[in-house]
């Protein structure tokens, strides 16, 4: 098992500033660095420039351990920007990241009206090629595609994520507990049945308030993270596990609650790695 701790940028970074100011940039990282976290995901604030991002990186040992890539949805049909594919591409290749987390969006004005929305989804049957067909062009690459299940997009709900994991083989699929629970599914046995296509974890935790729901770390909300331990060292888990924030934090320096969940995980993988090597002794010893 290898489970390497990385951050979501976002709660050092303003949404509403891209690319962010260098001074910023350069306290998310460094204090990413001095937590313990090895690497970052990929966030639109982050410098345009992949060869100026690959050095600050460097400087403080650091990976970028993903980049997005969005389709849209629109009048009916998904439609994905080959110059963004290639952007994808070259990023991966300056930072060396082996992962491409592929997300769903609908332009705006559809999800504002729910019939509109409705008519405007592609057909199942070509929504389910095209997927296939950017995993297996991905892959050629030698990078992993990771399907990302997105709060905004109209396809949001489980029968979606069902017929994902059924009809497009060469797409791995990112583990979200929050998401997982908002749309009625059990993360840890949705874990169980599907670990052999995970490679790729966001942990975060929720709270419901006025029926929305705000993101906040992984300590900090309703889920309960002990069952998942086990399942994480039991399925020999290889990959990054991204730890991520949210607004319900506000006001609150990001470092402080950064920190204690690193230091959580840390040590909760102890413990359930300690428990599965005495649970091997004791089967030989008996």
């Amino acid at each position: 098992m290898r489970v390497r701790l990385g951050v979501h940028p976002s709660c050092w970074i303003p949404k509403t500033k891209y690319p962010c100011h260098l001074d910023i940039l350069q306290s998310c990282l460094s204090e990413t660095a001095i937590i313990g976290y090895s690497g970052i995901e990929w966030v639109r604030m982050l410098p345009e420039s992949p060869y100026f991002l690959q050095n600050q990186l460097t400087e403080r040992q650091l990976n970028l351990t993903s980049v997005p890539f969005f389709l849209k949805q629109r009048k009916g049909s998904l439609h994905f920007n080959y110059d963004g594919l290639k952007n994808a591409f070259h990023l991966c290749e300056v930072t060396h990241c082996t992962t491409i987390l592929i997300q769903e969006f609908c332009d705006e004005q559809l999800w504002l009206d729910e019939k509109v929305a409705e008519n405007a989804k592609p057909k199942p049957s070509s929504l389910f090629k095209a997927y296939e067909h950017l995993a297996q062009k991905i892959r050629s690459k030698g990078i992993i595609p990771v399907y990302r299940l997105h709060p905004e997009c109209s396809f949001f709900s489980r029968e979606h994520l069902t017929e994902i994991i059924n009809n497009c083989p060469s797409i791995d699929i990112l583990f979200d507990p929050s998401i997982l629970s908002i749309i009625g599914v059990n993360p840890s046995h949705f874990f169980a049945q599907n670990f052999h296509r995970i490679s790729y974890i966001h942990l975060s935790n929720y709270e419901e308030s006025d029926s929305k729901y705000q993101f906040t770390y992984p300590t900090e909300g309703v889920l309960d993270f002990e069952e998942f331990w086990p399942l994480l060292t039991e399925s020999d888990f290889d990959g990054w596990c991204i730890v991520k924030g949210g607004s319900i934090l506000d006001g609150f320096h990001p470092f402080t609650f950064a920190r204690k969940n690193f230091l959580s995980i840390q040590t909760q993988l102890l413990k359930s790695k300690l428990f599965a090597n005495r649970k091997k002794l004791a089967t030989k010893a008996g």
